[in-house]
């Protein structure tokens, strides 16, 4: 987090505007304007809380999970990793929740924006926010405008030649929930722009000067924005950025956006731009902002009024739904587990540094014996020297282990939800139940203590993998073992004569604890890559093991059409990842081609890891680089309009390793300066040994292709 910084104000907002406003500007609003009465909307924080609330007041009646620890219910992590886990356990229905937004309705800063739209005086409105209050204010005006939402209208709207009167709703809109970005595994790269929404932004800025209105800045700090600045920068006609008066502090925003044309203004909203209309000679009719008394009232009845919608909203939900959501989230309120957390992110720092430190003094010595400025044997003493430096700290297995919860009290009472939900909610428990079984099953904290089962079932899994791996009998011992949690759900599966997609689902439930046992035993140990080489990952299992997982999912393939969308791309998945355990190119082309089918043959939103780049992986592991390509360039594509993937360097690399290969040495650098994160600015989980790789290649191939710089080939090949 960078250092707090006063502002420097250059004069108040309604002035600045007042002479901006000779030509038409375009706007960028964020929660701040949705924030007086009488809208009184929550900002992203006090939402968040205000679900917790609602949600805890609930779940903490419960004896079983009173009594789990010392539990602090106040928000720990961004507000969009907590929606993560709701999305994942909730599906469509966790987009309700923004429905409360809807409880206010326009304020005169909404209303003021429109009618200076209507009047010419705005050409567009960029907002972060998805409620409806600005469309309710321009189609309450009379104003015919477009709204830009999804990362492929952005780019039709940047070929239709960018059209006023646009509304451009960068986060999503509430009335279309699937646009909306919410989620921890969208946000990086939406919130900080996907490339078509980079593009329009940009191209706005260097035509129109731009206000900012109600928008803290706080994402600037991120590395995506901070690209997206330092790119735009030299383009950019102005930028009035209006605080409310009083306010001292905030993000280096003129470090970030480094133009002599940026100005901090001061206004209070809505009062500022009603009185640029009156200035104006705009009609202000209607226009008249509330007094504190009124505010003040509007703003306790829409907080109780939110109290009550979000309370009806989780009362009405299924009780598998509430175990489920317990079941996933608890434990990141665990006070003891939230300290452990800080000292593992600081023990974490220190072993990166530590790494990256030893990895640059054997790259330097390396390159000494090379050009042969040190004797073998001086090296040798040199790299024991290093060594036995490097002190990696491992956080012993008990410290680890010190406040994570044993969660099977809370998944007994899910179990027992389902055996008592009426008929009608039946299968709903299922999906809670299994969709909470997906989630748990890829978390790094369930790998080595799985409460998924018991201790006693853990430990006669383990010593029958351990002493009879090979031994076909040994399969369905621990088949047996897994299923015996879902013997009293199987058998009111029967009494109430259940169909096949049922059962399927439940086979997926059980298809998932099986990879999640088997990636911990075996992932590990079976990587198919060297780090010197930077393959592209993936892991493998014993042949039996496969084959037992494989059959475990032939039900749930044949029922597959009869899952929702949503589920069957789950599916896919998880096929393709147990396609690369198993080493199964014919599965893993069915399910990468199945899942892309879905898309019209696209990677969207919709399509979730490793599709389509684990198909890439199969011909690069087989020196088919034609067809590797292929795949890798699908991938990459998605990357201009889905939201960016953790292995995004490692495709890179291996787009540009396969290119060389073919003899496309233009291509492959090109490849590594459009996508490469250090030139992407988008954030990535920390992947240095394929980043270093493909950082080598960009330099190697700039040379060979005769650059004088990366600067130069970056001016050449990436318009």
């Amino acid at each position: 987090m960078s250092k707090l910084i006063p502002y420097d104000i250059k004069g108040s907002t309604e002035d600045e505007l007042i002479k901006s406003l000779e030509n038409p500007i375009i706007v960028f609003v964020g929660a701040g304007l949705s924030i007086p009465a009488p809208t009184c909307a929550p900002s992203w924080w006090t939402l968040t809380q205000e679900l917790l609330d609602s949600f805890f007041a609930k779940v903490t009646q419960v004896k079983e999970i009173k009594e789990m620890g010392d539990l602090d219910f106040k928000i720990n992590r961004q507000p969009e990793e907590i929606f993560e886990n709701y999305s994942a356990i909730l599906g469509n229905r966790f987009y309700e929740v923004f429905n409360v937004l809807q409880e206010g309705r326009p304020n005169m800063a909404h209303t003021a924006l429109a009618r200076l739209m209507k009047n010419k005086k705005i050409h567009s409105i960029i907002t972060t926010n998805f409620d409806r209050f600005l469309e309710e204010a321009l189609e309450s005006e009379g104003v015919s405008y477009n709204l830009v939402v999804t990362n492929r209208e952005f780019s039709d709207y940047k070929t239709s030649n960018f059209p006023e009167n646009t509304l451009l709703k960068i986060h999503g809109t509430v009335e279309r929930p699937d646009t909306i970005v919410s989620i921890a595994s969208q946000y990086k790269t939406s919130k900080g722009f996907s490339i078509p929404k980079a593009e329009v932004f940009r191209y706005l800025l260097s035509k129109y000067e731009c206000l900012f209105l109600g928008y803290s800045g706080w994402d600037y700090l991120h590395n995506n924005y901070r690209t997206f600045w330092e790119k735009s920068s030299p383009m950019i006609k102005g930028i009035m950025w209006n605080i409310r008066p009083g306010e001292k502090e905030g993000p280096p925003l003129k470090e970030i956006i480094p133009i002599d044309s940026f100005r901090f203004t001061t206004g209070e909203l809505p009062i500022t731009l009603i009185e640029i209309i009156n200035k104006k000679g705009i009609d202000n009719k209607n226009l008249t902002s509330l007094d504190r008394e009124e505010s003040d009232k509007e703003f306790k009845h829409l907080t109780e009024k939110r109290k009550i919608w979000l309370d009806n909203w989780i009362e009405g939900m299924p009780l598998p739904y509430i175990y489920g959501l317990t079941l996933t989230d608890i434990q990141n309120y665990s006070k003891e587990w939230q300290n452990y957390l800080k000292d593992g992110w600081k023990e974490t720092k220190q072993n990166v540094d530590l790494q990256m430190d030893y990895n640059q003094q054997i790259t330097e010595l390396m390159a000494k014996l090379t050009s042969g400025e040190l004797q073998y044997a001086e090296y040798q003493k040199k790299i024991t020297e290093i060594m036995a430096k490097k002190e990696k700290k491992v956080t012993p297995e008990e410290k680890r282990r010190k406040g994570v919860f044993n969660i099977r009290p809370v998944l007994k009472l899910l179990i027992e939800s389902i055996l008592n939900i009426e008929e009608e909610y039946f299968e709903e428990g299922i999906d809670a139940l299994i969709l909470s079984i997906l989630y748990l099953s890829g978390k790094e904290i369930l790998k080595e203590t799985n409460k998924l089962l018991s201790d006693e079932d853990i430990k006669e899994i383990h010593t029958l993998i351990d002493n009879k791996i090979d031994d076909s009998s040994t399969m369905e011992e621990i088949d047996k073992i897994i299923r015996n949690q879902f013997d009293d759900i199987l058998k009111r599966c029967s009494s109430l004569n259940c169909d096949k997609k049922v059962l399927a689902k439940l086979e997926l439930g059980i298809a998932a604890i099986w990879m999640q046992l088997m990636k911990g035993k075996f992932g590990e140990e079976n990587k198919a890559f060297t780090a010197e080489e930077a393959d592209y990952l993936t892991y493998k299992f014993p042949l039996n093991v496969y084959k037992k997982i494989r059959e475990i999912y032939n039900p749930i393939i044949e029922e597959i059409n009869n899952f929702n969308s949503s589920y069957r791309q789950l599916i896919f998945s998880n096929l393709t990842q147990l396609a690369e355990a198993g080493d199964d190119l014919e599965l893993a082309e069915y399910a990468v081609k199945s899942s892309l089918k879905e898309t019209e043959g696209k990677v969207t939103e919709a399509t979730l890891p490793p599709i389509p780049e684990a198909l890439g992986g199969f011909y690069d592991r087989c020196k088919d680089w034609k067809n590797a390509i292929y795949w890798y360039d699908l991938a990459l594509e998605g990357l201009l309009f889905v939201n960016i993937r953790a292995n995004a360097d490692k495709v890179t690399y291996r787009a540009m390793f396969c290119n060389e290969k073919l003899g496309n040495k233009k291509r492959a650098l090109k490849i590594g300066l459009v996508y490469l994160s250090d030139y992407s600015g988008i954030e990535l989980a920390f992947a240095p040994i394929h980043k270093k790789h493909a950082r080598d290649m960009i330099s190697r191939l700039s040379n060979e292709l005769g650059y004088s710089s990366i600067e130069k080939a970056i001016s050449d090949l990436v318009k």
